[in-house]
C-alpha cells in the first residue's frame, strides 16, 4: 500500500485541499451543534425551574391544609407543557402527595425526593425543587421532562451539515482540480524533463516556463543549472579524453619502466653473484697466498737472522745496517701475512653460529689481556651482558681487538674502559668506550679499511688490520659498526648484533 509521501503530487494536492476543507467544515458544524445543544439544555433547565417555582407557589396552601385535590389540579395544569413527561409533589415528610404521568411515558417515580437541582440523562431532564412557606420547607416538586425537541433539532442540524459538507466537498474538488493544473503541471513538467535528462544524459533539454511566479523562477533556475552542467560536461569530456591519453602514456611508461627494472634486477643479481663469487675467490686467494707465502718467507727470515748472528761483527757498519733492515723487513712481512691470513679467515674459516654467553666470553678475553691491562694500569668495567647467537671465537677476537686498541691508544690519564649494551628493537647495541687519545672525525671511515694507519709504527705498533677484522666480524653476524669520537676526547666504538641471527651465517 502506497503511503501519502509516495502519492503523485496531483493526488497530494487534491487530498490536502479536500481534507483541509472537509476538516474545517466538519469542525464548524460540530461546534455549532455542540453550542446549540448546550444552549438548548440551559434554556430547558431555566424553563423547568420557573415552572417548578410557579407550581410551588400555587401548591403551598394545598400542602399546608392537606388538600390534594387542589395540588393535583395545579400539577395537571402545569402539565400542559409538552416537554413534561411526569411529575409529583412530595409532602414535608418526603411522601408522594400527588403525582402525574403523561401516557405512561414517565419512568418509575422516585419514592422519596433526592437532592435539589437539575440533572440530565441521555434523553431526560430530572428536576427536584423545594416548596417554601413562610420560610419553612413544606414539600418538594419533582419534574421529569423529555429531550425529543432537542434531538429533533440535532437531527435537522445533522442533515443540514451533511448537505453543506457534500456541497463544500464537491466545490473543493472542483477548485482543487483547477489548482492542481495550475500548480502541479509545471512541477510535473520539471520532473519529466529531469527524468529524461537522467535516462538519456542529454543536458541540452530545457524546461518550458509556464508562469512568472515561484514555479517560473524554479524553471529558470533549473534551466540555468542545465546550461552550467552542459558546459561542465563538455569540459569534463575533453578532460577525460586528455586524462585517458595521459593514463595510456603513463601505463606504457610504467610497462617500459617495469621491463627496465626487471632487466636491471637481473643484471644486479648476476653482478651480485659475480661479485660474491669474486669475493669468495679473493678471500680464498688471500688465504692460500698468505698461507703459502709463510714458508719461503720463514726460510728467508731464518737465513737472514743466521747471517746476522754469524757475520754481524765481521762486516763493516753498512753491512750490519743492511742485514738489520733485512731482518726487520722479514719480521714485518711475516706480521702482515699473519694479519692478512687472520682477515681472510673471518669469511672462510668461521664456525657455525651457536648460543654464546657474552659475559663468559668477556671474562676469557680479560684473562688473555690480563698482562697488558696490568702494565697499563687500566680499569675495565662492563654492564650485564646478554646471550647472543654467533661465532664465539670471532666475537672473542672482536672484544679483544676493541679492548686492546683502547689500551694501546691511551692518553696521559690511566686508561678507563667500559663495555655497555642496550636492546634496540631487534638488535643488541654494544659500546666500548675509553678515555684515550680519540680520533679526528675525518678519519672515521678510513680506520675500518685494511692496513690503514693513522700513526707511525715507532709510536704505536701494529699492522692496521684490527678494526678491519672487527668490521668484517660484525658484518658476518648481520650487524654494523661505527665510532663516535673527537681528537683528545676518547672514543666510543658501537656495534650491533641481531637478537635473531641472520639466515646465512
Amino acid at each position: 500500500m502506497r503511503t501519502f509521501r509516495d502519492l503523485p503530487i496531483k493526488r497530494k494536492l487534491t487530498v490536502v485541499i479536500l481534507g483541509t476543507t472537509t476538516a474545517s467544515l466538519l469542525l464548524a458544524c460540530l461546534a455549532f451543534v455542540a453550542y446549540d445543544r448546550l444552549t438548548f439544555r440551559q434554556s430547558l433547565a431555566e424553563k423547568m425551574v420557573a415552572l417548578a417555582d410557579v407550581i410551588a407557589v400555587n401548591s403551598t396552601a394545598a400542602l399546608a391544609f392537606d388538600v390534594p385535590e387542589d395540588a393535583e389540579q395545579t400539577l395537571h395544569a402545569a402539565s400542559a407543557n409538552a416537554s413534561i413527561l411526569a411529575g409529583c409533589l412530595y409532602d414535608a415528610q418526603g411522601e408522594i402527595f400527588v403525582d402525574y404521568e403523561r401516557d405512561g411515558k414517565g419512568k418509575m417515580l422516585p419514592p422519596h425526593p433526592a437532592a435539589d437541582g437539575v440533572k440530565f440523562t441521555h434523553d431526560r431532564l430530572i428536576l427536584f425543587r423545594p416548596v417554601i412557606h413562610k420560610g419553612n420547607r413544606v414539600g418538594t416538586i419533582y419534574i421529569e421532562a423529555g429531550l425529543e425537541e432537542m434531538m429533533a433539532r440535532l437531527r435537522s442540524y445533522a442533515a443540514i451539515s451533511a448537505l453543506v459538507l457534500a456541497g463544500s466537498f464537491f466545490l473543493a474538488f472542483v477548485l482543487s482540480s483547477l489548482q492542481r493544473r495550475i500548480i502541479s503541471e509545471p512541477i510535473l513538467s520539471l520532473a519529466d524533463t529531469a527524468q529524461q535528462i537522467s535516462e538519456k544524459q542529454d543536458f541540452s533539454l530545457r524546461v518550458r516556463k509556464q508562469s512568472e511566479d515561484e514555479l517560473g523562477i524554479l524553471s529558470d533556475s533549473f534551466n540555468r543549472m542545465l546550461s552550467a552542467i552542459e558546459d561542465r560536461d563538455s569540459a569534463l569530456t575533453e578532460t577525460n579524453q586528455e586524462l585517458r591519453q595521459q593514463i595510456d602514456a603513463r601505463a606504457e611508461a610504467e610497462r617500459q619502466l617495469k621491463l627496465l627494472n626487471e632487466q636491471l634486477e637481473h643484471r644486479v643479481t648476476e653482478r651480485t653473484r659475480e661479485l660474491q663469487r669474486s669475493n669468495e675467490e679473493l678471500e680464498q686467494f688471500a688465504y692460500v697466498a698468505s698461507h703459502d707465502l709463510q714458508e719461503p718467507l720463514r726460510m728467508v727470515g731464518s737465513y737472514v737472522q743466521l747471517l746476522e748472528r754469524r757475520y754481524k761483527d765481521k762486516l763493516d757498519a753498512d753491512a750490519n745496517e743492511f742485514i738489520g733492515f733485512a731482518v726487520n723487513g722479514a719480521k714485518r712481512m711475516q706480521s702482515l701475512i699473519q694479519a692478512l691470513l687472520s682477515f681472510s679467515r673471518v669469511g672462510t674459516r668461521g664456525i657455525n653460529f651457536q648460543p654464546t654467553d657474552c659475559a663468559e666470553l668477556l671474562q676469557r678475553v680479560l684473562g688473555d689481556l690480563k698482562l697488558g691491562i696490568k702494565e697499563a694500569q687500566a680499569t675495565v668495567t662492563y654492564d650485564e651482558l646478554p646471550k647472543v647467537t654467533g661465532d664465539a671465537v670471532q666475537l672473542s677476537q672482536l672484544f679483544q681487538n676493541m679492548i686492546g686498541n683502547a689500551i694501546k691508544f691511551r692518553g696521559e690519564e690511566l686508561p678507563r674502559i667500559h663495555i655497555g649494551v642496550e636492546r634496540k628493537e631487534d638488535d643488541w647495541e654494544f659500546c666500548v668506550r675509553d678515555n684515550g687519545i680519540g680520533i679526528d672525525p675525518q678519519y672515521f671511515e678510513r680506520i675500518f679499511i685494511i692496513f690503514q694507519r693513522l700513526h707511525n709504527r715507532e709510536k704505536y705498533a701494529g699492522t692496521g688490520i684490527g678494526l678491519a677484522v672487527c668490521k668484517k666480524i660484525v658484518q658476518r653476524h648481520g650487524g654494523r659498526i661505527w665510532v663516535e669520537s673527537g681528537e683528545g676526547t676518547g672514543a666510543a666504538f658501537h656495534f650491533t648484533i641481531p637478537v635473531k641471527p641472520p639466515v646465512r651465517a
